[in-house]
């Protein structure tokens, strides 16, 4: 799996127990400095286990968290259904004060300057919103009006699922890894697309659900999602204006905040699958694997759909290609459960059994996709290097073979303004 470049951990090389450099007797000589340090340094720079095991949590939690959710809400279902069972005007208090968290630290996330930077790149941007809210939206007629051999509930996640805006942290996360240079631009297209989102998707939600037995209130669902999703997110971002300390915070604390995020994403996941324990477990294990199956169907299909972002002649950069392909590709499972939680059961059946092919999906799109950034982090690497090594031609000097250690790993050598620009 890839690490986000937000829970990158840096380690300290030590030479012979002591700090890399503080040697007694410095090197006159650079290279020959290099020379000694390089084998000591290979042998010890090895983090701990304990340092890799935080380094995986740090990076997979979501998965981590997710995977414990559905253990506990299918084995022990009682302490999720008895909190999340307080309602206030049909709408369950506990997982909207969840959805409410994660779109107000969003708020708090989002940044002023990359707004203004990604607008200096419209046509990637206006391409994306327009795969993203207009073009996979149409995939959920395909459930709505295909008999899946599944329950109607799946057909209905499904459905829904195709209809939401892209996801909220996981997407850009994965394009500032595999396509750095589109990094503000990510982050543009997934608070445009979320915000705009909370007014379209009632109504592309209807127009899709139309043939299927289910009954939803467009009104009351654009108002729900305006409160939950809207609402909480221009309030952070307000805050941040307003008090540069709390913009400080916001800075200083990404990763805490990130995974607070996803904490209360995971506990609205907790609280639906404990709600319908016993109807997702009466359920054969055919139609569970059927669920899983069509989530990573859905995201093979959005992939074929956004494939010519890589041939639209108006974006030059292979980077903002990425990104664009990337999150079109991608739901957020914020917003959808946001959705089925302002549901009525009575209206559209188990919102439980409806939540289960939007998990699947959102898990099968992080896993697939973090394989693709690998390959692209791969490809930007075997890039840098040919140009490292045009630049040494160019310069005539003869190109050095790749090292384990490069200079940027020497704390001896200083970081060159390349490495530092890239």
């Amino acid at each position: 799996m890839v690490e986000s470049p937000i829970l990158e951990t840096e380690y300290a090389p030590q030479v012979n127990g002591e700090a890399a450099g503080a040697s007694a007797e410095p090197f006159a000589d650079p290279d020959a400095a290099n020379e000694a340090v390089q084998p000591k340094q290979l042998a010890e720079v090895k983090p701990t286990v304990w340092q890799r095991a935080r380094a995986f949590l740090e990076a997979q939690h979501l998965l981590v968290f997710l995977a414990i959710a559905f253990i506990v809400g299918l084995s022990l279902p009682e302490p999720g259904e008895t909190i999340s069972r307080p309602k206030v005007a049909d709408l369950r208090v506990v997982p909207t004060i969840n959805v409410i968290l994660i779109f107000f630290i969003s708020g708090l996330r989002l940044k002023t300057e990359d707004v203004l930077g990604a607008l200096k790149k419209p046509v990637p941007l206006i391409a994306a919103m327009f795969m993203i809210l207009v073009v996979t939206p149409c995939v959920g007629f395909l459930p709505a009006n295909i008999d899946l051999g599944v329950v109607d509930e799946f057909r209905i996640g499904l459905a829904l699922f195709c209809c939401v805006p892209t996801t909220l942290t996981s997407g850009a996360a994965l394009v500032a890894q595999g396509a750095p240079r589109a990094s503000v631009l990510a982050l543009m297209t997934t608070m445009i697309t979320n915000l705009i989102g909370c007014v379209s998707v009632p109504f592309v939600i209807s127009l899709v659900l139309r043939n299927i037995d289910a009954s939803i209130d467009v009104v009351e669902l654009l108002v729900q999602l305006l409160i939950q999703l809207l609402a909480p997110a221009i309030l952070g971002k307000g805050m941040t204006i307003a008090f540069p300390q709390v913009a400080k915070f916001s800075k200083d604390y990404k990763l805490p905040l990130t995974i607070f995020s996803n904490f209360n994403l995971v506990m609205v996941v907790w609280q639906s699958l404990s709600r319908s324990q016993d109807t997702i477990t009466s359920q054969s294990a055919g139609s569970i694997f059927a669920a899983l199956g069509y989530g990573v169907l859905l995201h093979l299909i959005f992939w074929g759909l956004n494939w010519p972002f890589f041939l639209i002649p108006g974006i030059a950069d292979d980077h903002y290609r990425r990104s664009g392909f990337l999150l079109a590709s991608q739901k957020t499972l914020p917003v959808t459960l946001a959705i089925i939680n302002g549901l009525k059961e009575e209206d559209v059946g188990d919102l439980g059994l409806i939540s289960l092919p939007c998990i699947f999906g959102h898990l099968s799109q992080l896993v697939i996709d973090s394989f693709l950034v690998t390959k692209w982090v791969s490809m930007n690497k075997a890039e840098l290097d040919s140009k490292k090594d045009s630049s040494e031609a160019a310069n005539g000097e003869d190109p050095q073979p790749a090292s384990p250690l490069t200079d940027a790993d020497n704390p001896l050598v200083p970081e060159s303004s390349e490495k530092q620009e890239a």
